[in-house]
């Protein structure tokens, strides 16, 4: 009688999703969960216990929802820099030494015309 009222009801549905709501959920808020709820003791219980009490509980925890996972996105890969041969990576730290030397110069010029 209760399919003629309810035929897109299925029992055997109605388990399985709440045992797949429960297995969406880590232990730790399966605990968060049922200490929200008053019921004492399950503090070293392991997840197939907190599935087995959450299902005889079933109308305390009537709020869980299934929760949908995201994928983390993949870390960008960091391009290397080009390697460089020895004789470029040289010339470019020649160039960098000049300009700091050239750079003092003007400086130690520019102090000795404005205080001496």
């Amino acid at each position: 009688m209760w399919r003629v009222v309810y035929p897109h009801f299925n029992l055997f549905n109605y388990y399985m999703t709440t045992e797949k709501i429960l297995k969406s959920y880590t232990v730790a808020q399966l605990k968060k969960e049922i200490s929200a709820t008053n019921i004492k003791g399950f503090t070293k219980m392991k997840r197939a216990d907190l599935h087995a009490v959450i299902m005889k509980n079933k109308e305390r925890f009537s709020h869980l929802k299934e929760q949908v996972k995201t994928k983390k996105p993949k870390p960008t890969v960091r391009t290397e820099k080009k390697n460089l041969p020895q004789y470029e990576s040289n010339l470019m730290k020649a160039k960098r030494l000049a300009e700091a030397k050239a750079n003092v110069v003007a400086l130690r010029n520019a102090y000795t015309k404005t205080y001496l």
